[in-house]
């Protein structure tokens, strides 16, 4: 073990730093998709109900309607999908 990259699980094993960054990344990775996935729920909802989405945007509430919210939300998806 050498400056902590080393380390013991809780299960007695050891790990390196790599596997602890991998860990992290699929933890993210994980709250991202989960995220996203509850994000496109909610404009599926106010689709449904015809109400805007309520977001927080350039320091103030705003309500955005849910076909421009799901627009917005596909953009975002496809710049992040890009290398």
């Amino acid at each position: 073990m050498f400056f902590g990259t080393d380390f013991t699980d809780d299960t007695g094993g050891h790990r390196t730093m790599n596997d602890r960054m991998t860990e992290e990344k699929s933890l993210a990775w994980k709250v991202d998709a989960a995220f996203l996935k509850a994000s496109y729920k909610v404009v599926q909802q106010a689709k449904e109900a015809g109400t805007p989405v309520i977001i927080w945007e350039d320091d103030q509430i705003k309500e955005i309607p849910a076909d421009e919210m799901e627009m917005r939300l596909n953009v975002k998806r496809l710049e992040e999908s890009r290398p």
